[in-house]
């Protein structure tokens, strides 16, 4: 370590920047890091001009470990630095008294066979290729060190996987990334740089307490970064950003909020919180349309994993307000099918099961259940703007199954010659449903489906208009409730059933269907 470490995890009072270095002493680490003294942090803490200060500095550094250097080795090395960084860098030194203490510490490191020297001085880290080359000698932050060996431990969590079956992927924020989310500092909104690299240096410090998550396109570009992290009861969200100007800027702002809840139904968390003082434009207003409500500074949802009826999600919703300081308006049953859709949508994945709120059970084929949710699994990567989506829409022939909307849909994948699947697979918001001439309602909606427009016209026999049902915020369920299941859970109700068509189903056989896809086998 360097004098700026040694300093932040010693000094009596809190230094601007340690809270960095503090990371270094969490319990995890103990016995993966061993920090040691050098000579020429000796020789630094002996130029204190104050001699109590200066005595117990001294007195504190020799309970670590002082690896043997070879003096001699050490005094070869920081010519070779200083040509090294002068041919190869364009960097000329020494400028500055401090530029050759910094040289001294990677030679002195080189010369003891310690391979890593830590600090938080950017201009200390400058030489970062000088002393890998010289002296084998890696330069890290104090975040990067705790980033290498969170990567080290956790190895599986940093491995790339595609996001919803699209040539994007996400990843965790492996060490040394810093430089390349400089690209989200908010400057119009009056965001310092030191501020936002404090931001990001803090939150990499602590790999325990947050999740740090970035998205890449197909080319390797970052296009967002988010960080998760909280309590049992509350999924914090400190930092957010995504790429401005570009066309799906929006839908991953959207998606983005969606896996956050669905991240806080898996960790049990009812509330989500983003507290980045730096929200892009993007993220608020999708925000403000999931029915996140201001707390402060920071922006709020409910997450509840309930089906229940209108009291009692009155009564549990009353309680997290009050915890909170909010005053939400009293739920009266029974809740008309907007209102209980607005609701359903704001506390996602909630289900209110007295609401005057319809479900009708949709029959797909498997080939079309892939490409609009993903599901099941497969080798190729579906469109980017239907894969990222949270809306889509499915085309029917014009005539009217009885539906209405707003409602729910349980949809029904059926069989076909890609695969067997004949199951309740997904739940989703049934948004609305237009039908007009097939030719303008696919130009209309083409980017939200996957049927060409060939395939309408086909499907629809010659007709001059279709219907598009437009659906949302699909949750794909852990258990797929096969036919033979949903037959009997039919009969248990006496419920008439059928999976050709659109058909509407009661309150309680969507809660029976539902509760067996989102249970845990």
């Amino acid at each position: 370590m360097d004098c700026n470490v040694f300093a932040d995890l010693h000094a009596a009072n809190n230094r601007n920047g340690s809270q960095e270095t503090q990371a270094l002493g969490a319990e995890w680490l103990t016995g993966l890091v061993e920090l040691v003294v050098l000579p020429e942090l000796v020789a630094e803490i002996g130029k204190i001009p104050e001699q109590t200060d200066r005595r117990s500095q001294l007195r504190v550094s020799s309970t670590y470990r002082r690896p043997r250097s070879d003096r001699q080795l050490a005094d070869q090395f920081v010519p070779q630095l200083i040509t090294f960084a002068r041919e190869q860098l364009g960097i000329t030194l020494p400028v500055k008294p401090n530029d050759l203490s910094d040289l001294r510490y990677v030679a002195e490191a080189g010369a003891a066979g310690v391979p890593y020297v830590v600090t938080r001085d950017d201009n200390f880290l400058r030489l970062s290729e000088a002393a890998q080359q010289v002296c084998n000698v890696r330069i890290l932050r104090p975040s990067d060190v705790v980033l290498h060996l969170d990567e080290l431990r956790r190895r599986q969590l940093y491995q790339p996987g595609r996001l919803l079956g699209t040539s994007y992927t996400t990843r965790a924020v492996a060490a040394g990334r810093e430089q390349e989310q400089l690209i989200f500092l908010d400057k119009p909104g009056g965001e310092r740089l030191n501020a936002f690299r404090s931001r990001l240096r803090e939150l990499a410090a602590q790999p325990a307490r947050w999740e740090r998550q970035q998205i890449v396109d197909d080319q390797g570009q970052l296009f967002a970064t988010y960080c998760h992290g909280g309590g049992q009861e509350q999924l914090q969200v400190p930092l957010l950003r995504v790429v401005g100007g570009h066309a799906l800027s929006e839908t991953i702002a959207r998606q983005i909020l969606f896996l956050l809840r669905q991240h806080c139904r898996i960790v049990g968390a009812e509330v989500l919180r983003l507290t980045d003082p730096h929200l892009p434009s993007t993220v608020r207003a999708a925000a403000q349309e999931d029915g996140f409500q201001p707390l402060g500074d920071d922006l709020i949802a409910f997450v509840l994993d309930k089906v229940a009826d209108t009291k009692t999600v009155d009564e549990h919703a009353a309680a997290l307000a009050s915890q909170l300081g909010l005053e939400l308006p009293q739920l009266q049953a029974p809740l008309p099918a907007a209102a209980a859709s607005a609701v359903e949508r704001a506390w996602w994945p909630l289900k209110i099961t007295d609401a005057e709120l319809p479900t009708f059970l949709v029959p797909i084929k498997p080939k079309y259940a892939y490409d609009l949710f993903g599901v099941p699994e497969g080798l190729v990567a579906r469109s980017d703007q239907l894969g990222l989506s949270r809306e889509h829409v499915y085309y029917r022939a014009a005539r009217s199954g009885g539906e209405r909307v707003p409602a729910r849909i349980l949809w029904y994948a059926s069989t076909d010659p890609t695969l067997t699947l004949s199951s309740v697979i997904a739940c989703s918001r049934f948004d609305a449903t237009v039908v007009d001439d097939i030719v303008e309602l696919h130009q209309r909606f083409q980017h939200l489906g996957v049927w060409n427009l060939a395939d309408v016209l086909r499907h629809c026999e010659g007709h001059a208009q279709a219907r598009a049902i437009l659906f949302s915020d699909t949750e794909i369920f852990p258990n797929f409730v096969p036919l033979k299941r949903l037959k009997q859970l039919a009969d248990r109700q006496s419920h008439t059933l059928n999976v050709q068509s659109v058909f509407k189903i009661s309150s309680a056989l969507f809660q029976a269907i539902y509760e067996e896809g989102r249970s845990a086998r």
